[in-house]
């Protein structure tokens, strides 16, 4: 598992690949997939939504950080089928803060300059 660095305030985008012990691509029609991210005392920061994509593919979009905690963050994913339940691998996502900030548009009015 690969560590998740991300910017406070961008977007989160995540494809997982999800693949049985042969190989091949699991089955993800047949089962509920969900995840949480929490902070280092357990609070929860965001719920994770997966959209499927090829077979064994689902996709993770997160459109805004903004209010996230700096620092380390965790995940995992929920596997859920009928009668069983399975957890992946806990997931790091490290927050920084951003370096630089979206300017602002030109044309909009700039109260230092008065315009």
């Amino acid at each position: 598992m690969t560590d998740i660095r991300i910017k406070r305030g961008t977007a989160l985008q995540l494809t997982m690949v999800f693949a049985n012990a042969d190989g091949s691509a699991f089955d993800l029609t047949q089962v509920a997939l969900s995840g949480d991210v929490r902070d280092s005392r357990d609070n929860l920061v965001g719920e994770l939504t997966f959209t499927l994509g090829a077979p064994g593919v689902a996709t993770v979009t997160v459109a805004d950080t903004s209010t996230w905690p700096l620092g380390l963050l965790r995940a995992d994913v929920a596997i859920v089928s009928a009668g069983w339940q399975t957890l992946s691998e806990t997931i790091p996502i490290y927050v920084d803060r951003p370096v630089t900030w979206a300017l602002p548009d030109p044309a909009a009015p700039n109260p230092v300059l008065g315009t």
